[in-house]
């Protein structure tokens, strides 16, 4: 079997984003029958098809897929490692970090890390995006440098940290005249419930932990944001639960009521999650230890 080439790992990269000989080609500037070659020999070396025809395409094996999250993450250790060292300045970062985040930790971060920010440098922007989907791609490709958010599944490509740790608590409007800290198992059960989903679900963990005490509860809507949940409860009639600390920042503009839940749920873990290709990006680095001072006040 002829032995891969490593100077083709570069081509390689192009190829598997591409997945079509001309559209590399064209970003690559070599023809597309040299390209086509080149690929022959990388099939050879690699034992598999790599890209296979699917009609009038190209698609990625299983094989190729197994490269493509691979081989991207080692050319950018390997154009790190080769590019020169020059000295750092905050001050002339000239930047857009875009940072996937719930409503909850965009409220409680955003704000001081801005503030945090521009103490430093007028040239950095900060792009909160909403959750969306939790994929690694995003994180992987740069769409995302930052991941705020619970603790996923370990992976060898991404690298975490603990920010800061919330509970879940019941929220109702000030209107329901309700009583006491914790809210009674009867007023959960009998009131309605929004609930808060980025997928549109109308269960949570609660609701698992009912069911084993044999409990249930109503719920009759879903939204995608905390905010939109403490919105609605703000005008009497259903219940909610959200993150204390969001919780509490609302408390008195929407009038607005915090009550321990009937059962114990999990604590919240928040964690900082980040591309391990952005190991030695000190620019990277310098937010990510802002973030973490910002949320320090929080643990």
């Amino acid at each position: 079997m002829q032995r891969f080439d490593f100077g083709h790992l570069e081509i390689l990269e192009v190829l598997l984003e591409e997945q079509s000989i001309s559209k590399a080609a064209l970003r690559l500037n070599i023809s597309p029958s040299a390209l086509s070659r080149t690929l022959t020999k990388m099939r050879e070396a690699v034992g598999d098809q790599i890209l296979a025809p699917s009609g009038r395409v190209l698609r990625l094996t299983k094989r190729g897929l197994e490269l493509r999250d691979q081989i991207k993450s080692l050319n950018d250790q390997a154009r790190a490692l080769l590019e020169p060292r020059k000295s750092f300045n905050p001050s002339n970062v000239i930047r857009n970090f875009k940072i996937r985040a719930s409503d909850s930790s965009t409220l409680l971060i955003g704000s001081p890390l801005l503030q945090e920010v521009r103490k430093i440098t007028p040239g950095v922007t900060l792009s909160f995006v909403t959750e969306g989907k939790a994929d690694i791609e995003s994180l992987r490709k740069g769409a995302i440098d930052f991941d705020i958010g619970s603790i996923a599944e370990p992976h060898p490509e991404l690298v975490s940290q603990s920010l800061y740790s919330d509970e879940f608590v019941c929220i109702a409007s000030q209107k329901e005249k309700l009583s006491g800290k914790q809210i009674s198992m009867r007023d959960f059960c009998s009131l309605p419930h929004v609930v808060t989903s980025r997928k549109a679900k109308t269960s949570a963990i609660i609701d698992q932990h009912l069911a084993k005490i044999g409990k249930s509860r109503k719920v009759i809507a879903s939204v995608s944001s905390f905010q939109e949940a403490l919105t609605m409860v703000s005008y009497g009639g259903v219940l909610t639960q959200a993150p204390l600390r969001l919780a509490m920042l609302v408390l008195a503009q929407l009038g607005l009521e915090i009550f321990t839940l009937p059962v114990e749920t999990p604590r919240l873990e928040i964690v900082l999650t980040w591309h391990i290709r952005n190991k030695e990006d000190r620019e990277h680095e310098w937010l990510r230890e802002i973030i973490q001072k910002v949320a320090r006040p929080m643990r």
